[in-house]
C-alpha cells in the first residue's frame, strides 16, 4: 500500500466502525477481509463509503461512490490479468472470435480508439457517462 500510495478507504471514512465483510458461523469469527483500496488523492472524490448485506452466505457486499471529475491529472495505469486464463481453451478461442468480430464489424471506422470505445459502449451500455 505504501509503495503505491493506496489506502482503505473504509478504515479512513469510519476508523473506529466495527463493520465486517466475513463471518464464519463454524468457528464463530468475523474479520475485515474485503475492502477498496484507493490512490490517496482520490480520496476527495469519495462519495460514500458502505458495507451492505449480502446473498453470500458468508460475506458482506462492499460499496463505494466516486464522483467523476476532469480536473484530474491520469498517470500511468495498473492492469492486473489472470494469466491462467490463457490456459483455458475455451477463453482463448472465445478472445480470439470477438476480436475478429469486432475488426470485420468496424473495419470502416479510420479511428482505432473509436473502434474499442464503440465496442465497449455496445456491451455496457451507460458507461463513461456522468450522472
Amino acid at each position: 500500500m505504501d509503495l503505491f500510495d493506496l489506502i482503505d478507504i473504509e478504515r479512513i471514512r469510519h476508523p473506529t466502525l466495527c463493520k465486517f465483510t466475513y463471518a464464519s458461523k463454524a468457528i464463530g469469527m468475523k474479520s475485515r477481509i474485503d475492502f477498496f483500496l484507493l490512490a490517496k488523492n482520490l480520496t476527495k472524490s469519495v462519495r460514500k463509503t458502505e458495507i451492505y448485506p449480502s446473498i453470500a452466505p458468508d460475506h458482506n457486499a462492499i460499496y463505494i461512490s466516486l464522483s467523476g471529475s476532469c480536473e484530474s491529472i491520469r498517470g500511468p495505469g495498473l492492469l492486473k490479468f489472470n494469466n491462467t486464463l490463457l490456459k483455458d481453451e475455451e477463453y482463448v478461442e472465445q478472445v480470439r472470435e470477438t476480436y475478429s468480430n469486432t475488426v470485420k464489424y468496424y473495419r470502416g471506422v479510420a479511428n482505432k480508439d473509436l473502434l474499442w470505445e464503440r465496442n465497449i459502449r455496445q456491451k455496457y451500455p451507460g458507461i463513461g457517462q456522468r450522472k
